[in-house]
């Protein structure tokens, strides 16, 4: 006697394009949930500081290392009047 084929197939297959159609359809993964929305883009911005770079925010400001150099160096002395 002959050993069945692997996968429990019938030997010969008669519709072999409908048993991969129905393979490939009854064993799908649930689908995906839906993607979070995008986060809103902010506007480009020059900086304020010395550098007149481009920045992204949401209100025109300091680029990253004016602020930085600016939290180095302390507040600015108040001008004589």
């Amino acid at each position: 006697m002959e050993p069945p084929p692997p996968g429990g197939l019938p030997h010969p297959l008669k519709r072999p394009a409908a048993l991969l159609a129905h393979r490939l359809t009854v064993h799908l993964p649930p689908p995906l949930p839906d993607p979070p929305p995008p986060e809103a883009v902010h506007p480009m911005h020059d900086c304020t500081g010395t550098c007149k770079r481009v920045i992204r925010a949401a209100e025109p400001g300091l680029c990253r290392d004016c602020r930085l150099a600016a939290e180095a160096t302390g507040p600015a002395p108040a001008e004589a009047a």
